[in-house]
This record gives C-alpha cells, sequence and structure tokens, in this order.
C-alpha cells in the first residue's frame, strides 16, 4: 500500500501538477466525490450513477465494487487520462528538453 507523487508538466499551459499514485485513501474516504474534487467529470458522473442507481434498487454490490475500484484503480486511471491530455512526466519532460 504505497502511494507515490508523480510530477506532471503541461508544455503548452506551463503548469505543473503533483499526482498521487497507487492506493487511494482519499477515495476510501470521500468515495465518488474525489473524482469531483479533481475536476475530473467522467469519472465523477460513472461514479455517482453507479452508486446512485445501487442505492436506488437496494443493489449495493455495484456500489460497493465502484468503490473497491475507486480506492484501488483511481489514481492511476487519473494520471494516464493526464497523460493523454498532453501532460508529460517531469523527468520526461526534463530528459527530452535536455535532448534538444
Amino acid at each position: 500500500m504505497e502511494v507515490f507523487m508523480k510530477t506532471l508538466y503541461h508544455p503548452n499551459l506551463q503548469q505543473t501538477k503533483n499526482i498521487p499514485t497507487g492506493m487511494s485513501i482519499t477515495s476510501l474516504f470521500f468515495g465518488a466525490f474525489v473524482p469531483l474534487f479533481r475536476g475530473d467529470f467522467k469519472w465523477a458522473l460513472i461514479s455517482f450513477s453507479v452508486c446512485i442507481l445501487g442505492a436506488m434498487f437496494v443493489f449495493f454490490i455495484p456500489t460497493i465494487v465502484m468503490w473497491i475500484w475507486l480506492v484501488v484503480k483511481y489514481n492511476d486511471t487519473y494520471f494516464l487520462e493526464l497523460l493523454e491530455k498532453g501532460w508529460v512526466e517531469m523527468k520526461a519532460a526534463a530528459s527530452e528538453s535536455t535532448a534538444k
């Protein structure tokens, strides 16, 4: 249960962002609100939908599965989605700039 911080850099926005990887302790306590706090509206909508539908139909297994998934995999999923949006790891950005 290790949580590592990775620093990402967006070349166009000239911004850096620290991203936790590994198990999400915040998701353990705050559940579907974590994607909402991070501005990840796609996963916030998915998480809330599964939790609300699970509660409405008194079928709590999807809610429990979504919560466990958020705790175990959400940080890594968020990290990969940021990479797809153009963010690069700080180490990779530093090595690319020195190679030019």
